[in-house]
């Protein structure tokens, strides 16, 4: 068990961090956890192309649902990373294969969240 394990965690993409900061210039800007996350996104991403890499953030950050419990026009970092680590499991082969990816990955969390807000609206009417 442990072997498997193992093998895992060595064939597992490195896939970085993301997080939103306020910055002078910037209302919010995408920062990451570490440095070479770009040659990360890409190796999660199965692309070499950068333009891809950040149109594929781009969209991701268009997508999934604002964070309501912010004052920017951005996803929660846990969605967006959560994405990104879906999108890297699936391992893509090519651009094509990461966008459908990426469309699955929204797809889940979408309905992940929908199905929380509708949890939590029952029971607000169940106690009222």
């Amino acid at each position: 068990m442990l072997a498997k394990q193992a093998q895992r965690l060595k064939d597992q993409v490195r896939v970085p961090r993301m997080k939103f900061v306020e910055d002078v210039r910037w209302p919010a800007r995408i920062r990451s956890s570490g440095p070479g996350y770009r040659c990360c996104l890409r190796e999660a991403f199965g692309t070499a192309d950068g333009q891809f890499t950040k149109g594929l953030i781009g969209y991701l950050c268009t997508v999934l649902l604002t964070d309501e419990n912010s004052g920017f026009d951005y996803p929660r970092a846990e969605d967006l990373n959560r994405a990104i680590s879906l999108i890297a499991a699936g391992k893509p082969v090519d651009q094509f294969h990461a966008q459908m990816l990426a469309d699955a990955a929204v797809c889940q969390i979408i309905l992940e969240r929908l199905v929380h807000k509708s949890e939590r609206t029952v029971e607000i009417r169940s106690l009222g």
